[in-house]
């Protein structure tokens, strides 16, 4: 197989869409003003979590429309899109916040 600027188009649009959900929860974590650990996460959680959550459903729902595309391009497109937005959506909610809750950083 060939890597061409299909693949690379990919590999970029990818690589963001799998750190963007937890870039986001991250940031919220360490912007938040709470003295303790668990206060920290859930205001991260509660100021960024429906958003978080509403762009990952959108963007898996949107892929799911690819997958009864006769060109096979498209399908893989929309298989990996799918599985890219429900993987970081599970990674950022249940590996990120109870790891920051655990062992997150506190103070500036």
């Amino acid at each position: 197989t060939e890597f061409g600027p299909v693949q690379v188009v990919g590999l970029t649009t990818f690589v963001g869409l799998s750190v963007d959900y937890t870039l986001h929860l991250s940031h919220a974590y360490h912007r938040s003003t709470k003295p303790t650990r668990r206060a920290r996460i859930q205001d991260a959680l509660s100021a960024l979590g429906p958003a978080i959550l509403g762009g990952a459903l959108t963007t898996a729902g949107a892929a799911i429309f690819c997958f009864p595309c006769w060109i096979f391009l498209f399908v893989q497109l929309g298989v990996m899109l799918f599985l890219n937005s429900i993987l970081g959506l599970v990674f950022t909610f249940f590996f990120l916040s109870p790891l920051l809750a655990v062992c997150g950083p506190i103070g500036d």
